[in-house]
């Protein structure tokens, strides 16, 4: 279906607006470093924290949420919905730490944190791994994603106009750095929350309201079963293997993934924040919008396509149908405008993120010990965000499925979590502790994808991922905790600096012995609650948002009791979550 003159308006205003935010806001950006990467450390809580939301959601995402339904149903979002309690850990555990650090990059942690050339190498390979594989895959499934939803929706094919939004997202992140990025986030957030509230209504109209969504859903291939919020009991009885891919969601997945502590891009917009109160409200405020608000227009959208397109091979393209099919002129085009916004505030995350990276952790001390002046590191900037792209552009030629690449992605990174937690709370986690564990999960995933280790064709296909998860979870943890063990304990005065200027909780005795006692002062926006208290208040917040976001789909499938009942729970949380709060500011 072609576009009409109104939907083209739409999108030629729109492009031309984040163009004109990029130039306005150039001048700030190139100041230096630190104001290209993190807007100065400025940032208050709801900006920082709708920039995390912004770039949560890609294009992919409505995408990936839509085959997961299709293929399963409602239960198997907790596949993402689980994450919510990682989202409660890194608001009230990490968030407050990483404001604490005070570093540019995680990656820059590293050298914080440890000591000698097993640190500066840790930095340099991590710096390398995240920029490159890890942020490049995720760019390919987004550059994937739009390129199936121009297909879907106007029967744009080939990479021409993956070139042209791409440029424009290159453009002004080139142009304004991190200022620009969380500023058109603000701007593609609400675009994009008000495109798939309308896009869920239009599906819905066509699917014949939420009676005739039921009625058809049940009288379809997979039947009730995928409006069920948790997996299906097997034939002949019992808990079915579906039940085994949800507890390794709710168990395991969340803690095990390279995000364990924040992850990179929720880290920048941590680290950019004004002070710690700022920093753990944004990421609080992040896991409500991203859960809580945006959760049912995607699965509502996708439980209707099983109605209005009951027969599609690829799971993936029932949504962009949605636009191409079910929308009058004008919304198309404003529709099409928030997967396209979407796009841009996933990519240019991506590109300040990685190129943050390379500039800041590999540049940056090369510079330093050649002599090189400080007026190189933008330019520098400008030609990592270019090379970033190129990697990207090519992986993205090479991948077909945008949820097998999300699950190549989380399965690459699993592993490594355990060790990125502890090495906060343990002065025994050293660089080869991370190295190892990265090494082995990257391996590991790998070999699986190629086929080896495992014959997944005798696999349940509910189980195909989350043993994936486990394998590669199991393998990496025992490789990280036995380098730790068998190597020499690092010495604890090269500790001091990093324990002085974080305090962190936890086991650091031949490291506290060395430090002068800190009186808790929670002047200034710092944070003066505890471990104990963090992990209250994280878990508190966690299931909170989990019971924020799955009542409203009960009411919605006709099931106002267990809704009611997830509301409760929630208010028994939430007051919890209040009252510890109030109790620490006191």
């Amino acid at each position: 279906m072609s576009l009409s003159t109104l939907d083209l308006i739409v999108i030629g205003t729109y492009c031309l607006l984040v163009l004109t935010i990029g130039i306005v806001l150039s001048r700030r950006a190139s100041q230096n470093v630190e104001e290209y990467f993190l807007s100065g450390r400025s940032l208050p809580w709801w900006l920082a924290g709708t920039s995390m939301a912004a770039t949560s959601f890609s294009v992919d995402t409505p995408l990936y949420v839509t085959a997961l339904i299709r293929e399963h149903g409602i239960y198997r979002n907790w596949e993402w919905w689980s994450w919510a309690l990682g989202g409660g850990v890194a608001a009230f555990v990490f968030a407050p730490l990483w404001r604490r650090a005070k570093v540019l990059t995680d990656v820059e942690f590293t050298m914080l944190r440890y000591q000698g050339r097993a640190a500066k190498g840790l930095r340099i390979f991590r710096a390398l791994y995240l920029a490159i594989p890890i942020n490049c895959i995720a760019m390919a499934g987004v550059y994937l994603a739009l390129k199936k939803v121009l297909f879907a929706t106007v029967g744009w094919e080939g990479n021409g106009p993956i070139y042209l939004f791409g440029t424009i997202a290159v453009i002004y992140s080139l142009c304004s750095g991190f200022w620009g990025v969380v500023v058109t986030d603000l701007l593609q957030f609400f675009i994009a929350l008000i495109a798939a509230v309308m896009i869920a209504a239009f599906a819905l109209s066509a699917a014949g309201g939420f009676s005739g969504l039921q009625e058809g859903i049940a009288s379809g291939a997979q039947g009730s079963s995928t409006l069920s919020f948790f997996p299906p009991g097997s034939s002949e009885g019992g808990l079915s293997p579906a039940w085994g891919g949800f507890f390794v969601f709710l168990f395991v997945s969340w803690w095990a993934n390279q995000n364990a502590d924040g992850g990179g891009k929720i880290i920048q917009r941590m680290s950019a924040c004004k002070d710690e109160r700022h920093a753990w409200m944004a990421t609080l405020w992040f896991n409500i919008a991203h859960y809580v608000v945006r959760t049912w227009p995607w699965i509502l959208a996708a439980l209707a396509t099983l109605v209005v397109f009951p027969d599609m091979t690829d799971p993936e393209m029932a949504y962009p149908r949605i636009i191409g099919e079910l929308l009058p002129s004008g919304i198309r085009g404003f529709a099409l405008v928030s997967l396209i916004a979407a796009f841009m505030s996933t990519i240019d995350t991506q590109l300040n993120w990685g190129a943050s990276y390379l500039v800041n952790d590999l540049y940056r001390p090369t510079a330093a010990h050649l002599k090189l002046s400080p007026r190189y590191e933008v330019p520098v900037s400008w030609i990592s965000v270019i090379l970033v792209t190129g990697i990207a552009l090519l992986i993205a030629s090479e991948i077909t499925s945008v949820k097998r690449n999300f699950h190549f992605l989380i399965s690459f990174g699993a592993g490594a979590g355990s060790v990125y937690i502890l090495r906060w709370f343990w002065w025994r986690v050293t660089p080869w502790s991370e190295i190892s564990a990265m090494v082995v999960s990257a391996l590991t995933s790998t070999a699986l994808r190629l086929g080896f280790l495992v014959d997944f064709s005798t696999v349940h296909s509910d189980l195909r991922f989350p043993v994936t998860v486990l394998l590669v979870v199991g393998t990496s943890t025992v490789a990280w905790v036995g380098v730790t063990w068998i190597l020499r304990a690092p010495d604890p005065r090269g500790l001091v600096g990093f324990y002085e200027r974080v305090r962190p909780d936890g086991w650091w005795g031949p490291v506290r012995e060395l430090v002068a006692p800190l009186e808790a002062d929670a002047s200034d926006g710092r944070v003066s609650w505890g471990l104990c208290d963090s992990v209250i208040l994280a878990f508190s917040a966690g299931g909170l948002v989990l019971m924020l976001t799955i009542a409203p789909g009960f009411f919605f499938v006709g099931r106002p009791v267990a809704g009611a009942m997830a509301l409760s729970l929630g208010g028994v949380l939430g007051g919890i979550l209040a009252y510890r709060l109030r109790r620490k500011s006191r």
